[in-house]
């Protein structure tokens, strides 16, 4: 895979990352932002899904969306827990 592909994808995936609902910041503890990690994730589900990516082995052929990955499987996850607002322990 080529660097290109790599930097292009995830600009494309920081495109679609809002930083006021993801956070600009980690945490003190996090060494990097969830914003990075979901772009990360979502950024390796795109090429996965890609026609450089189908014979890789972290493709479900039967799923769609973001399940046909593993990637986008960790990429929901996160997802879920940046954006299921104010929970009180």
């Amino acid at each position: 895979m080529s660097d290109p592909l790599l930097a292009m994808m995830l600009g494309a995936a920081d495109l679609e990352l809002s930083t006021f609902v993801w956070g600009a910041y980690g945490a003190l503890n996090q060494p990097m932002a969830k914003k990075d990690q979901g772009q990360m994730y979502l950024a390796a589900h795109k090429l996965a899904s890609s026609p450089w990516g189908q014979n890789s082995k972290a493709v479900f052929p039967n799923r769609f969306g973001y399940h046909r990955t593993t990637y986008g499987e960790e990429f929901l996850l996160l997802q879920r827990g940046v954006t299921s607002g104010f929970r009180v322990a």
